[in-house]
This record gives structure tokens, C-alpha cells and sequence, in this order.
């Protein structure tokens, strides 16, 4: 996706509507990444039911290796085995030409790597990207309305800030997890530390020891302020680490509330009917819904 001589509006534009040209072809490869595999495994299944649900035939690889970004930035590999790694996962697992990811470290690793191989014929997408742009036809197979629930978003630093030539800005909203969000009825809240890393990458650095970094607990601090009843991001790294910081602070008495984490396509996959613990996967997290066994999306993170 080239832009070079183009303003930046005018680049966002460009990018927008290829992505638009690029889902006509109807036809995805999923890549899960390390911790939807492993940790969130509702975020998979919601992602690809969410996509077949609006009318994609979505291949899942059934062997996938990392995408090698954690273990760079650890600094037990180099930029030439990171690209090793991203050339094996393009050649030898993606069977279309266009893949889509859930995570944002995938999702950076990767088009970084083929923006300096322009001779591979394939593009990478985010999830939440494809969402952001079919999220009037999703608002109109809404089985279940956000109506009357408050949501804190967090996009994360390897999307708005790594990709911030290519990255979606938000129409209605401040980023395009709100507008999704919004375009489902829910109430979007700001928050004070709203453009602050989750702390995730930083964790990954060998010389950072702590179990919890101040970055992280001044994060998930300024969100619990906010009184929302659910946080909502688009990367299972940030997923995690806020899930977990979250429930760290809880059992260390520095915290009175904590507020589920759910990955954009387990919200959506939720507002068009998906069952919370079979097609989603909320029993999993470290954080739970207030109701797991509720009926409605308000049921199960509204107080009673």
C-alpha cells in the first residue's frame, strides 16, 4: 500500500479504500498470534465467527509459529531472524493474500515486513480494522444492544503510534474502537491516561523487574476512575496485561473494583448474539463479567 508524495490525509484515504477493495475479495487467513492462541482463546473463535458471520470464508493455519516481535523486543533475536519468521508464516501458512490479525504486535511485525518485501502479494489487516469499516452492517444484525453501558477504550502503541501512517482514525469518535463501540449503542467514556501504553512492551524489556510496572498501574488506575463498566481494546497483549494488572492490584488491596477486558470482536461477537462462555470465552479472563450466566450484555457487566 504505497502513499509516498501524498499528504496524510490524503494517505488515510488511499489506505481506507484499498482495505475497502482488498475485503470485496470476501476470501481471509486468521492469524491467531501467541496469546489468543494460548491465553484467549474466545478471541479466535469470536473473530472468526464474527467474520463468517458477515459473510468471509476464513482459513485457520492448524500450525502457526509466533510472529517473533516479544521475542525481539527481549532482545533474544534480531531483525534478520524476525523477518525469517515472518517470511515462514507468509509462505508456508497463508493460503489468500490478504490475513487478518487480532493483535497488534502481528499486525505491526507483519506489515512491517512486507512493506520492505513488495514482492509478496499479500497485505495484513487488523480485526478491528475490518470491523471499523462493516460496522453499519454489523449495527444492523445487532442481536443485542449496548444501550445504557459505559466503555473506556484502549487501541495501543503498536497500532496508533508504530502504525500511525496506516492506522484508522475514528469518525464519530476519538479512534475507531469507539466508533464501533458507539455504532453498537454504548455510552464511550474518556479517561485522563487515555493515550498511555498498557505497559505491555515494557514488561517484555529483561531489565524490567517488577511484577508490575508504574506504567501499567497508572493505566488501569485512570480506567477504573473513569466508572465504566467494561474496557474495551483491539490487542491481546494490552488484553492481557490489563486483565492481569487489574487482578494483581485487586489482591494487593489497590484496588475496590475491577472492569472486564474484552477484545473488540468478543463485544461485537456478544451484541450479535454469541454465547459469553462457549463462543467467547469471558470465563476464561482474569477479570470475569459481574454475571457470567446472564442473558443480555447489560446482565452481565451491569451491577444488579
Amino acid at each position: 500500500m504505497g502513499g509516498e508524495g501524498l499528504s496524510r490525509g490524503a494517505r488515510k484515504l488511499k489506505v481506507r479504500l484499498e482495505m475497502e477493495e482488498l475485503l470485496k475479495r470476501r476470501s481471509l487467513t486468521f492469524y491467531p498470534g501467541c496469546i489468543a492462541t494460548s491465553i484467549y482463546p474466545g478471541v479466535t473463535y469470536s473473530s472468526i465467527k464474527v467474520l463468517e458471520k458477515l459473510g468471509f470464508k476464513v482459513l485457520s493455519p492448524e500450525h502457526v509459529v509466533c510472529c517473533g516481535l516479544p521475542l525481539e523486543i527481549a532482545g533474544m533475536i534480531g531483525r534478520e531472524e524476525l523477518k525469517m519468521l515472518t517470511s515462514y508464516n507468509m509462505r508456508r501458512l497463508i493460503k489468500h493474500d490478504v490475513v487478518v490479525t487480532p493483535c497488534n504486535g502481528c499486525y505491526r511485525t507483519f506489515n512491517v515486513a512486507l512493506k520492505k518485501s513488495p514482492s509478496e502479494n499479500i497485505e495484513c489487516l487488523h480485526v478491528a480494522e475490518v470491523l471499523w469499516l462493516l460496522r453499519e452492517k454489523i449495527s444492523e444484525m445487532v442481536q443485542d444492544s449496548l444501550k445504557g453501558l459505559n466503555v473506556v477504550t484502549h487501541v495501543g502503541c503498536h497500532y496508533a503510534y508504530a502504525m500511525h501512517a496506516k492506522a484508522i482514525r475514528g469518525v464519530d469518535g476519538e479512534d475507531l474502537l469507539e466508533d464501533i463501540a458507539l455504532s453498537l449503542g454504548a455510552n464511550v467514556l474518556s479517561y485522563e491516561e487515555k493515550a498511555t501504553c498498557c505497559g505491555a512492551t515494557a514488561m517484555k524489556w529483561p531489565w524490567v523487574l517488577e511484577a508490575l510496572s508504574p506504567v501499567s498501574r497508572l493505566k488501569v488506575t485512570s480506567m477504573v476512575d473513569a466508572d465504566a463498566d467494561l474496557i474495551l481494546v483491539m490487542c491481546t497483549a494490552c488484553q492481557l496485561m490489563i486483565d492481569k494488572t487489574q487482578y494483581q492490584m485487586r489482591d494487593l488491596g489497590e484496588l475496590d473494583k475491577v472492569i472486564p477486558v474484552l477484545h473488540v470482536s468478543q463485544l461485537v461477537g456478544l451484541a450479535l448474539g454469541f454465547h459469553p462462555v462457549e463462543d467467547v470465552g469471558l470465563h476464561l479472563h482474569l477479570v470475569p463479567p459481574k454475571d457470567i450466566s446472564a442473558t443480555s450484555i447489560k446482565g452481565l457487566f451491569k451491577e444488579a
